[in-house]
């Protein structure tokens, strides 16, 4: 979950009273999160005048092995 800290903790005080443990990570924001939306423009900036393309060199997966 993702969210303002007072929406955070609330919640893990929910499920704790449900019996469900919670860790709350210690971090400034979820960067998955609409809170890094302020940082979209220069992340794409970033890739201006980058042409992306596939890999040249060859890998393995470690999820499948292929």
């Amino acid at each position: 979950m993702a969210g303002a800290t007072a929406d955070i903790t609330a919640f893990a005080a929910a499920l704790d009273a449900e019996g469900i443990s919670a860790t709350v990570l210690k971090t400034s924001h979820a960067f998955h999160s609409r809170m890094m939306d302020g940082a979209m423009d220069e992340f794409f900036a970033a890739f201006d005048g980058i042409t992306l393309r596939e890999p040249e060199t060859p890998w393995i997966s470690n999820v499948t092995g292929q």
